[in-house]
C-alpha cells in the first residue's frame, strides 16, 4: 500500500513518465489500428519500432568527418525474380566518403583514379562488415559518378589485386559481375584451395562456390565432347554469356597447366 503522500505525488507527476516516443507509437496503434491486437503485441510491435528507430537514426555524433550514413542490402538477404527493394531487407551502414588517407594519398601526387578505387573498394568492405552489400548504383550515387566509370573501376581494382570486392553482383551474383566466377574456380581448380577457403575469401557461401565448380565442370564437359556454345548453352541451361565465360575460364586453366602450374590429372573434369 502506497502512503497518501507517495499516491498524491505519483498521480500528480506519473503522467509526465507517459510522455515518450514508445507511449506516443502505442497510442498510435491503439487508435489508428484497434485490431491489431491487445497490450502485449502492441508492446512487442512498438519495442521493435523503438529498435529499428535506433538502427536507422543514430546521432550524429557518431559520425567522424567524411563520414555518412547509407542504407545497404542485408548481405544475408537472397534476391529472386520480381523482388523489389520495398520487400528487401535493407540494413544502415556507416561509411567513410573521405579519410585522412584519401587526404595524404592526394597530397603525395597519386592520381585522381588511384584514390577512387580505393574509396569505392573501402566503400564495399566497410558496408559488407556491418552486414550490408552496396549495389553499383549506391556506389555511383555515393561517388556523384555514373554507372560504366564505377563499374571500370570495381573492375581494375579487383583485377590489380587480384581480389573479389563484396558488393551486390559478387555476393548476390547479381548483374553482369562475372569475373568473380572466375576467380572462385581459379582457386579451387589452380590453387587448389578448400570450398570453405575459396568462400571466406571471396565473400560467397559455400554452395555457390560449389555450383560455380560445377557448372564449370558441365560447360567444359559439354565443350570437350564437341558441343558448340547454343548447343552447351541448351544442356547445361545456363545462359550463352556464361557458357563463354566458362569457356575462357577453361582456357586460362589450360594456360596453366602448360605452364605447368597444375596438375591437370587431378582436374576433377
Amino acid at each position: 500500500m502506497m502512503a497518501p503522500k507517495a499516491r498524491y505525488l505519483d498521480a500528480r507527476f506519473g503522467p509526465a513518465l507517459k510522455k515518450t516516443f514508445s507511449s506516443a507509437l502505442a497510442a498510435f496503434i491503439h487508435k489508428e489500428f484497434p485490431h491489431m491486437g491487445g497490450p502485449i503485441v502492441v508492446d512487442l510491435f512498438v519495442k521493435r519500432l523503438e529498435t529499428m528507430v535506433r538502427e536507422f537514426f543514430p546521432p550524429t555524433s557518431c559520425l567522424k568527418m567524411g563520414q555518412i550514413l547509407w542504407f545497404a542490402v542485408a548481405k544475408e538477404e537472397k534476391p529472386c525474380y520480381g523482388k523489389t527493394m520495398d520487400r528487401t531487407k535493407v540494413v544502415p551502414v556507416i561509411l567513410t566518403l573521405v579519410s585522412h588517407q584519401d587526404i595524404k594519398s592526394r597530397i603525395d601526387g597519386l592520381p585522381w583514379a588511384k584514390i577512387r578505387r580505393q574509396v569505392i573498394a573501402r566503400l564495399c568492405q566497410e558496408a559488407y562488415e556491418q552486414g550490408g552489400v552496396l549495389a553499383v548504383a549506391d556506389l555511383a550515387l555515393l561517388n556523384q559518378m555514373t554507372i560504366a566509370p564505377v563499374s571500370r573501376h570495381l573492375r581494375a581494382y579487383q583485377e590489380e589485386n587480384d581480389c573479389i570486392l563484396p558488393y551486390r553482383g559478387t555476393v548476390h551474383d547479381m548483374g553482369r559481375a562475372i569475373t568473380h566466377k572466375a576467380q572462385i574456380c581459379k582457386k579451387r581448380v589452380i590453387e587448389k584451395k578448400s570450398v570453405s577457403e575459396t568462400a571466406k575469401e571471396t565473400h560467397h557461401t559455400p554452395e555457390a562456390v560449389q555450383r560455380y565448380e560445377v557448372n564449370l565442370n558441365r560447360v567444359l564437359f559439354c565443350l570437350q565432347k564437341g558441343l558448340n556454345i547454343e548447343e552447351s548453352s541448351f544442356v547445361t541451361k545456363i545462359s550463352k554469356n556464361l557458357v563463354i565465360e566458362y569457356q575462357n575460364i577453361g582456357q586460362e586453366i589450360d594456360k596453366a597447366k602448360q605452364q605447368g602450374d597444375i596438375d591437370f590429372d587431378e582436374l576433377p573434369f
